[in-house]
């Protein structure tokens, strides 16, 4: 009688653990995205702070994330057909609304104008652009509004490259993101001669928020949108998005 009693309350407590959510294995969800330091990349501790963001707020939502680094246009067009569940540190744009769900901003970056420090250049509004070559990466949200605009658009896909063109005189004006400008030129032995020979214009170019997007190939993919902004705000609530920021402040500016 003892034995079945024991027995019975095993068994009691092994199904509540069983029915737990402690118990319950997380949904994995695969997102792309190209390494952009200092916001993300395989060599970054933990993948870099927006990575980090991100697996916190997905792992509070259920999910585990898995996070591929890939060349930016496969990226998109990988997850736009469901290869990949979505895209990581994306800007907006309408275009894209046909084929991702976007999830609420997860941070705002500024997009900047640099020019050599040789090369005199007082800028107001982009018209002042026509005539110049303008270097972008290539597949970025705005690069349909300045080809439509008619301007002399070099597009690569690297940064570095870009930069190099201009100190090369190869190009006028480079669109880049402000914290990776410093970070390159802080950490790239390609453009370590460069140092000091660039000027940031004084009026940016954009403010941009990134987002996180889900595939519409996905049929729950509202659903996971949704639970990654009630833990996103979450974490803004409790202080867990201002750790992870504060932690990885450091990596923003030069040494």
């Amino acid at each position: 009688m003892l034995y079945n009693w024991n027995m019975r309350k095993f068994l009691i407590l092994f199904l509540i653990l069983l029915l737990s959510p402690l118990a319950a294995e997380k949904e994995n969800i695969t997102l792309a995205t190209v390494n952009w330091l200092p916001f993300f990349g395989e060599e970054l501790p933990k993948q870099g702070f927006l990575s980090t963001l991100c697996r916190e707020a997905f792992r509070r939502a259920g999910y585990e994330l898995e996070i591929r680094f890939i060349p930016w246009i496969r990226a998109l067009e990988m997850a736009k057909y469901g290869y990949y569940d979505g895209v990581m540190g994306v800007y907006y744009s309408d275009e894209r609304t046909r084929y991702y769900h976007y999830t609420d901003p997860i941070y705002k970056i500024q997009e900047v104008f640099v020019v050599r420090k040789d090369f005199p250049f007082e800028y107001s509004e982009l018209e002042d652009l026509m005539g110049m070559s303008v270097g972008i990466i290539k597949g970025y949200s705005y690069e349909p509004e300045l080809r439509a605009m008619g301007l002399q658009l070099e597009a690569t896909m690297d940064d570095t490259r870009n930069l190099r063109q201009l100190f090369y005189s190869r190009i006028d004006i480079v669109i880049i993101e402000q914290n990776r400008l410093l970070y390159l030129l802080n950490k790239d032995e390609k453009l370590q001669p460069f140092r000091g020979k660039y000027t940031i214009l004084d009026i940016p170019f954009k403010t941009f928020d990134l987002y996180c997007t889900i595939s519409r190939t996905r049929d729950d993919g509202a659903e996971i949108v949704d639970k990654f902004n009630k833990a996103l705000r979450e974490m803004r609530a409790d202080g867990a998005y201002e750790e992870i920021e504060r932690r990885f402040r450091f990596s923003f500016a030069p040494d």
